[in-house]
C-alpha cells in the first residue's frame, strides 16, 4: 500500500526515502537520527492512497481536498472535498462521494498543507 507521512513539528512531509516498511507492515522512519513508528507518536500523520486518481491522472491521497465542477458535472453536490477513509471489513473505502466521481475532480491541496481550504467546504 502506497502512502505519505506527514511531519506535524516541521509541518512538512517526510522524504520517502526515509520510511521504510516493516514485513509486519510497521512503518519505520529515520528523521535527523532519530527513529519513529508514526503509529506510535502523535507527531506523524500516515495518508494513505486510495486508488483513485483525479481528471489530472493525479494520484489521490488520505486527506487529499478535491474540486469539483458542481455547474458541469451535478446538482447540490459540494464543489469541495476532504477524502476521508474508513476502515470496512478489511479494507479501505472512501466515505462521501468522491469515489463515484472521482475522474471529474481535481486535487486542489491537502488538509495538511492547505487547511484555509476546508473552511470553503459546503457541508
Amino acid at each position: 500500500m502506497e502512502f505519505r507521512v506527514w511531519d506535524k513539528d516541521f509541518e512538512t512531509f517526510v522524504d520517502p526515502a526515509s520510511v521504510a516498511i516493516k514485513s509486519d507492515g510497521t512503518l519505520l522512519m529515520d528523521c535527523g537520527g532519530e527513529s519513529y513508528t508514526p503509529r506510535d507518536s502523535e507527531r506523524f500523520v500516515v495518508d494513505y492512497k486510495t486508488g483513485l486518481h483525479d481528471k489530472n491522472k493525479t494520484a489521490i491521497y488520505e486527506r487529499d481536498i478535491l474540486d469539483f465542477d458542481s455547474l458541469e458535472w451535478g446538482y447540490g453536490v459540494s464543489p469541495i472535498e476532504l477524502v476521508e477513509m474508513r476502515k470496512v471489513i478489511g479494507e479501505y473505502g472512501l466515505c462521501g462521494s468522491a469515489a463515484d466521481l472521482s475522474e471529474y475532480r481535481q486535487v486542489i491541496g491537502n488538509s495538511h498543507e492547505n487547511p484555509e481550504i476546508l473552511k470553503r467546504i459546503v457541508e
